[in-house]
């Protein structure tokens, strides 16, 4: 199986809805599982929920659901997008949430002046959906195929960025 291109991540604006301000996009995904909330006190963030079409496997459209995270006081924030990793148990996967604005993997980065990203993939919470990272049975896993459509969807997060207002 051929390996795909890199990921080109390009310079590109980011559109508040008061004055327009300009936004270097630079991805960096993290796999989160789960986040605490800081008892510090909390960088100030507008909270602003997402919906990211994509197809799934059988070429129907859906949503990934989400919300984005931009901190108030930079005027030209970076752009972190947090991936969520899986639970242990398939019967979880309905019940997971995009992590929040205050949890301490947020706050830090928000406190850094990055806006910060948290997507739901397909088959998860409110993204629902088939869950189309699947990979087999334990004795014949191909964890490589689910690695590359967990990938296609991270990169559905990376080529949407520019299109949030």
């Amino acid at each position: 199986m051929a390996a795909s291109a890199p990921i080109e991540v390009p310079t590109m604006s980011f559109r508040r809805s008061f004055p327009i301000r300009s936004l270097l996009l630079r991805s960096v995904i993290f796999s989160v599982v789960g986040s605490t909330t800081v008892s510090a006190a909390q960088t100030e963030s507008e909270d602003r929920p997402i919906a990211i079409p994509i197809n799934d496997t059988s070429g129907h459209t859906r949503q990934m659901r989400g919300h984005i995270c931009i901190p108030e006081d930079t005027d030209e924030p970076r752009l972190v997008i947090i991936n969520h990793g899986s639970p242990a148990l398939a019967s979880q996967r309905p019940g997971l949430t995009a992590t929040s604005c205050s949890s301490e993997t947020a706050q830090w980065f928000l406190g850094q002046g990055y806006a910060v990203m948290f997507v739901l993939r397909l088959g998860y919470g409110t993204t629902g959906g088939p869950w189309t990272e699947t990979f087999g049975t334990c004795d014949d896993a191909d964890y490589y195929d689910a690695g590359l459509e967990t990938a296609r969807q991270i990169r559905a997060m990376v080529a949407y960025a520019p299109k949030i207002e």
